[in-house]
């Protein structure tokens, strides 16, 4: 960024550095003060912001409460007052919305429990599906994980229709890039790794990694595959750790705290892990995952990916505006990632939003933003909703 000026009281110009497609998408972006997000005598007393709704107070480990904005540009909320209450034990969840207590979750569910809400008179269900892309990356430095043919021996080996299907059950899609299907610089005709452990095998094979006792219990070779500490994620880490096993690669799950997992990530500290990219709207984040120059601390590209073709493919697209530009540069992006597998793409999440049936006019979005809840409305108890 160059300079700001506001030549108008209605009109503000940027002036960039250098071109940045992306430029327009990040001005979606909330506008704080100068000063910080907080306003008041104590640092975190009143944090402010742009939104619909402001500040009213925070209880910690219970709740926050917003009230509506009158003047917010879009138009004031259908009602004054919005409580988030802080639950970090799911049973909790469910038993408040069961009972009343809370009017609705997003996402903050177990798969297992939707046929328990589907069964519920009382609750509706929203679904949508999501931008939100679960992937397997890779350390790249890794003597074992370097070598191509085991990327893609492991892709191979993970039966992520399975998973899908029986664990997620069915609140996903199978990816085949960072990018959902839908999204307009969606690559065309890219391979989606179908499960195949014989395959696996014989990859691995001439990867120069036989199996030592020709399918007895000894290993290939081992892998430590980090995770948080969320059940769901283990319950995957253990299901992916087991379909591995079945081609000779031993897989040893660590699950931490969230910090100390993240850290390790950010760290490179790592052989493979999982993780999901969350609201994904512009394919500019390839630039940022992806561009050699962007190795940490200096960006996203933890796995340490480096491909020139790929620096100078990112590096143009971000200099068009048109998308008919930009798309098929970022075909050729995501062409060259799926052949060299610096992540194995899993899939994209289903949003779901679980409501009291007297709440109407709430939309789910696929990047999980809650921004129509300013306009749902809770309906009274002797109104009949659809």
């Amino acid at each position: 960024l160059g300079r700001i000026e506001a030549p108008a009281p209605d009109t503000i110009a940027f002036y960039l550095k250098e071109p940045s497609a992306a430029f327009i998408e990040a001005l979606s972006a909330d506008i704080v003060p100068s000063k910080g997000l907080f306003a008041g005598r104590r640092t975190g007393e009143r944090p402010i912001g742009t939104g619909p709704f402001r500040f009213a107070r925070y209880v910690p480990d219970e709740k926050i409460e917003l009230q509506a904005f009158p003047r917010y540009f879009g138009g004031k909320p259908s009602y004054d007052n919005l409580i988030f209450r802080i639950l970090p034990e799911e049973t909790v969840r469910i038993l408040e919305l069961e009972s009343g207590g809370i009017h609705f979750i997003q996402n903050a569910f177990t798969p297992d429990l939707l046929p328990r809400f589907e069964a519920n008179p009382r609750l509706r269900i929203k679904a949508k599906e999501g931008t939100n892309f679960t992937y397997i990356g890779f350390n790249l430095s890794d003597p074992i994980i370097s070598r191509i043919k085991v990327r893609r021996a492991i892709a191979h080996a993970i039966d992520r229709r399975s998973i899908i299907l029986h664990i997620l059950k069915g609140l996903a899609t199978e990816a085949d890039s960072l990018l959902p299907g839908s999204h307009w610089a969606h690559g065309k005709g890219l391979p989606r790794f179908e499960h195949n452990p014989e395959l696996a095998a014989r990859l691995l094979d001439e990867a120069g990694l036989p199996d030592p006792d020709g399918g007895g219990p000894r290993p290939r070779f081992s892998l430590v595959y980090k995770t948080s500490q969320n059940e769901l994620r283990r319950r995957i880490a253990t299901v992916i750790a087991g379909q591995l096993k079945k081609v000779g690669i031993e897989v040893k799950v660590r699950s931490y705290e969230w910090g100390t997992f993240f850290g390790d990530i950010r760290n490179g500290n790592f052989q493979i892990y999982s993780l999901t990219w969350v609201g994904i709207s512009d394919p500019d984040i390839y630039r940022h995952i992806f561009h050699s120059k962007f190795v940490p601390p200096n960006g996203l590209n933890r796995g340490g990916y480096s491909n020139e073709e790929v620096d100078t493919l990112v590096e143009g697209a971000r200099g068009f505006s048109d998308p008919s530009l930009r798309a098929p540069l970022y075909n050729k992006i995501q062409k060259i990632l799926a052949n060299e597998l610096p992540y194995v793409n899993l899939w994209h999440s289903v949003n779901v939003a679980v409501l009291d049936r007297r709440i109407i006019g709430y939309r789910v979005y696929p990047n999980e933003d809650l921004i129509s809840l300013a306009w749902a409305q809770l309906r009274a108890p002797q109104e009949k909703v659809d």
